[in-house]
């Protein structure tokens, strides 16, 4: 059996073909990844756009902020208990923080709360998130999910929240916390 003659030029081009291609699926593989949709969900937008508005000018409204980049556990240490309190919220987040345009400290914290937190175990969820944001000094305010808002209604809550009496006591936990 005879096969044509193939030029030499002809036998690197398609084996070098052959090696980029097997690199591009090996790194398709590798590299699994994908973009995600919005950050928020039509609901937690509208939401959004109120409140920035209703925010203070002299706070920052972020969304979508890890629990453990707001708060963080009392201990050092590398001890079992540690590590379970790191490990509870190092995979949750919150809605929205507002962070001191000046300072980027984290002032309070802001949750949606849509029909799933009447689920079992959103209210556990809930329960623990809102014992650690106490107990660390941060307040977290909480607003059921509306057709509308009123930008007045959602900066009184913010006010109420960040007045002395409740900005003494979150310092009160906090000097609590660093010790």
């Amino acid at each position: 059996m005879n096969l044509p003659h193939l030029d030499f030029g002809v036998i690197v081009i398609i084996a070098v073909a052959i090696g980029i291609l097997a690199v591009l699926v090996n790194k398709a593989a590798a590299f699994p990844y994908r973009k995600a949709g919005p950050l928020l969900s039509p609901a937690e937008r509208q939401f959004f756009g109120v409140l920035e508005r209703a925010a203070p000018a002299a706070l920052r409204v972020f969304v979508k902020v890890r629990v453990a980049d707001v708060i963080t556990v009392k201990r050092d240490g590398r001890d079992k208990r540690t590590i379970v309190a790191l490990n509870r919220i190092a995979a949750k987040h919150l809605d929205y923080v507002l962070v001191d345009r000046t300072s980027m400290e984290s002032v309070a914290a802001i949750e949606l709360d849509d029909s799933s937190h009447a689920r079992a175990d959103r209210r556990a969820r809930d329960s623990f998130l809102d014992q650690a944001m106490k107990a660390a000094g941060v307040p977290l305010l909480r607003f059921k999910p509306r057709g509308r808002y009123d930008a007045a209604e959602i900066r009184a809550a913010i006010d109420v929240a960040l007045s002395p009496q409740t900005t003494s006591e979150a310092g009160k936990a906090r000097q609590g916390n660093e010790a």
